[in-house]
C-alpha cells in the first residue's frame, strides 16, 4: 500500500525556504539578491517596505514595555556617565570585530550592574550561552528553562559601518536560527510563545536595538532610533536618550525571563489560543466593549485575521484587520449601498495604527477566485456597483480582484467591496507611497497624487478585459512625477 503523502502546512512550507538560505554571516552580504525577500516572504522586518507585518508589540507585551520605559525612565548620574564612556571607545576605530564586541560587552554587564551576563566564557554551560545550534554569535543571552533555551538578547556586531554586510539584517538571521531549532527541537516554548527576543545591533559606532517574533512567521522591528555614539562625544545631550534605551533594556530582560519562567511553570495548563495570534483582544463598540476571540489567520500576507466577537448578549463571526489607515466613512457608505461587510468599529491603538472590525464575509469569495467563464456575466454588476459608489461620492483607489467579493447564488451575483485603507471623499483621498509596481495602475496614478474615478474604472476594465495582472514595472520617477 502506497504511503500516504500528507499536505505540508505554510509554516512547514516557510521554514523549509528558511532554512535554504545561507549562513548570518552571508545571508548579510547576499539578502539584496534573494527574490523571495524582495517579495516579502522571508523576513518581514521592512526590508524592502512590502516585507511587512503588525508591530511586534501588537504580538507581546513586552515591546511595549520596553518602549515606554524607554521614554518614561529617570536614569542616574552613573547611568548617564556610562554612556559618556561608552561613546568615547565606540568612537574609536576597531580593525578587528572581536574587539569592538569585547569592549561592548564589558561595558553592558557594567551597566547592567553585572546582574546580566552575555559575555562568552570557557566553561561549556556559559560557552553555550553565546551560540545559537552550532553558530557562535557576537553574544547572546540564552538561558536554559526547564529542557529548553530561550533567546532574550542577541547581539551583533560590525567593526565598521558597511563592514561584511547589513547589522540589522544579520541579527535577524541569528534570530532565525533560534526559531528554527526550537520549532526542529519541539521546544515547548516555541508551541507555547511567540518566542519573544531583544536585538542588539553595533555597526561600529551606531548603537540600535530591535525586537523578534515569530507568529509563526519571523517578524522583526526596529525598537529605537539608530543612535550615532559619535555624536556624544561632542552632544552630551543624546546620552540621556541612550541611557534610558539601556535601562528600559536591563529592566525588560529581567520581565522577559520572568514571563518565559511563568510559561514553563505553567506547562501543564491547557493554552485555549494560539501564541501567534495578535494580543488585542478588546474593541470599542457603540453599545459598549466586546471581546474579540481569535480563530485563524485570514491570508498569510495580508494582516486579517477570521475571529469571534463576543459581547454581553451576541457572539458573531468577524473579520479583524490592523492598518496605519482607514476610510471609516467610505467603508460605511458603501455598506449603506448594499456594497460592503457591515462595519462593527475602527479604534485606534499605538503608533498610528488601527484596528478595524468587520462582518466576515462566509459565502462571498475574491473575483480572482472564479472562473473566468463567469466574468461576463459579473462585468456589468461590478461597474454598476463602482458606479453608485462613485455616485455618493467617493473613490476607492485600490480595486483591484482580491478586494472584490462575489456570491454567485441562483442565477444571481451579490458584488461586496472591501479594503478601504486608500478609500475616501472624491478630491480629497489620496494615495500613499506602497504602490505595488507590478499591478497596472491608470498611468495618472502616483505617491501622494489624488485617487480618481478613472483609476478605480482602469482597475476594473483590467479585471473584465485579460484577466491577466500586468507585469510592466514602472519606474521610481514614474510615481514621483
Amino acid at each position: 500500500m502506497p504511503a500516504v503523502k500528507h499536505k505540508k502546512s505554510a509554516s512547514d512550507i516557510y521554514f523549509g525556504l528558511m532554512d535554504s538560505i545561507s549562513s548570518p554571516s552571508k545571508w548579510a552580504k547576499d539578502w539584496t539578491k534573494d527574490s523571495k525577500q524582495k517579495n516579502g516572504i522571508l523576513f518581514r522586518n521592512h526590508r524592502p517596505a512590502n516585507a511587512s507585518d503588525i508591530p511586534i508589540q501588537f504580538y507581546h507585551q513586552i515591546f511595549e514595555t520596553f518602549i515606554n520605559f524607554a521614554r518614561d525612565c529617570r536614569i542616574s548620574e552613573k547611568e548617564y556617565e556610562l554612556v559618556l564612556e561608552l561613546a568615547s571607545v565606540m568612537s574609536g576605530v576597531f580593525s578587528d570585530e572581536s574587539q569592538r564586541e569585547d569592549a561592548f560587552r564589558c561595558w553592558l554587564e557594567l551597566f547592567f550592574d553585572n546582574e546580566i551576563v552575555i559575555r562568552p566564557e570557557e566553561s561549556n554551560e556559559a560557552h553555550q550561552s553565546s551560540r545559537i545550534g552550532e553558530l557562535r554569535t557576537d553574544g547572546s543571552i540564552y538561558p536554559k528553562i526547564g529542557r529548553d533555551r530561550v533567546l532574550l538578547v542577541n547581539l551583533e556586531v560590525k567593526p565598521e559601518p558597511g563592514t561584511n554586510g547589513d547589522c540589522y539584517i544579520q541579527n535577524d538571521a541569528y534570530y532565525k536560527e533560534f526559531v528554527i531549532k526550537s520549532r526542529n527541537q519541539k521546544s515547548e516554548f516555541y508551541n507555547r510563545t511567540c518566542l519573544p527576543a531583544f536585538l542588539i545591533n553595533l555597526d561600529g559606532p551606531n548603537i540600535s536595538i530591535s525586537g523578534a517574533v515569530c507568529a509563526p512567521f519571523i517578524v522583526c522591528d526596529r525598537l529605537t532610533d539608530i543612535y550615532p555614539l559619535d555624536i556624544i562625544t561632542y552632544d552630551n545631550a543624546k546620552a540621556d536618550d541612550v541611557a534610558r534605551v539601556f535601562l528600559a533594556l536591563k529592566n525588560s530582560i529581567h520581565l522577559l525571563k520572568d514571563y518565559y519562567n511563568s510559561v514553563y511553570e505553567s506547562r501543564e495548563t491547557s493554552c485555549n489560543t494560539s501564541p501567534w495570534f495578535p494580543r488585542i483582544n478588546k474593541i470599542d463598540l457603540e453599545e459598549g466593549t466586546a471581546t474579540i476571540k481569535y480563530k485563524e489567520k485570514h491570508s498569510i500576507d495580508r494582516n486579517l485575521w477570521i475571529v469571534e466577537i463576543q459581547t454581553e448578549n451576541t457572539q458573531e463571526k468577524g473579520l479583524v484587520k490592523f492598518t496605519q489607515k482607514y476610510s471609516k466613512e467610505a467603508h460605511s457608505t458603501c455598506f449603506e449601498l448594499g456594497l460592503a461587510p457591515r462595519l462593527w468599529a475602527v479604534n485606534n491603538l499605538q503608533q498610528g495604527w488601527k484596528i478595524v472590525v468587520m462582518e466576515y464575509l462566509e459565502e462571498h469569495k475574491p473575483l480572482h477566485t472564479f472562473h473566468s467563464e463567469l466574468l461576463p456575466q459579473t462585468k456589468n454588476v461590478v461597474k454598476n456597483a463602482v458606479k453608485l459608489f462613485h455616485d455618493s461620492g467617493y473613490v476607492h483607489g485600490d480595486l483591484r480582484d482580491v478586494n472584490i467579493m462575489a456570491k454567485y447564488k441562483n442565477g444571481e451575483i451579490d458584488i461586496k467591496f472591501v479594503d478601504f485603507d486608500w478609500a475616501g471623499r472624491e478630491g480629497e483621498a489620496k494615495y500613499p507611497e506602497s504602490l505595488n509596481p507590478d499591478i497596472n495602475w491608470h498611468l495618472d496614478v502616483g505617491w501622494h497624487k489624488l485617487i480618481k474615478r478613472e483609476h478605480d474604472n482602469h482597475l476594473v476594465d483590467n479585471i473584465m478585459s485579460d484577466y491577466e495582472p500586468s507585469k510592466k514595472r514602472r519606474r521610481l520617477s514614474e510615481w514621483m512625477n
